[in-house]
């Protein structure tokens, strides 16, 4: 029999949680525990955080169309679960390109948030975030006409 849509994607998730909570618990440096499986193509490991990846696009879009239709409470913390996301993934793979330029585009988002709900200070602080790392891209890969367009 196939497996529900729903119960794939949760049981992924969990896969993916506890394989961010059993590296986080182990100590990381680098690709060890778990995550030492990408590094030889192992293929669940690579699922999971292909995975990962897919639900931080999945929430920052979510949280896009939250904040379109002015639900800035459920919109920042879409962002938020994104970057939490993105942040697990650069903390085992901080050359991650997908991950740092999603979490650049996630760091704006925010600000725009605290814009919305004028918090100056937030919004300096989120947009300032996205600038620095967006510098870092450029300064990194040069070459990359789409990084240094945004």
């Amino acid at each position: 029999t196939r497996m529900p849509a729903p119960f794939l994607i949760a049981l992924l998730t969990v896969a993916a949680l506890a394989a961010i909570v059993a590296s986080l618990s182990l100590g990381s440096s680098g690709l060890d525990a778990p995550w030492a499986g990408l590094a030889s193509g192992d293929p669940l490991t690579r699922t999971i955080v292909l995975e990962l990846g897919y639900r931080a696009r999945s929430l920052y879009e979510l949280g896009a169309l939250d904040q379109a239709a002015g639900n800035l409470a459920v919109a920042g913390r879409r962002f938020e679960d994104a970057r939490a996301l993105r942040d697990a993934l650069l903390a085992e793979n901080p050359a991650d390109l997908e991950s740092r330029t999603h979490l650049s585009q996630i760091y704006a988002c925010l600000g725009e948030v605290a814009r919305l709900r004028n918090d100056p200070a937030g919004e300096l602080a989120w947009f300032q975030r996205a600038f620095e790392l967006d510098q870092a891209l450029v300064r990194e890969h040069p070459g990359d006409g789409e990084l240094v367009e945004d």
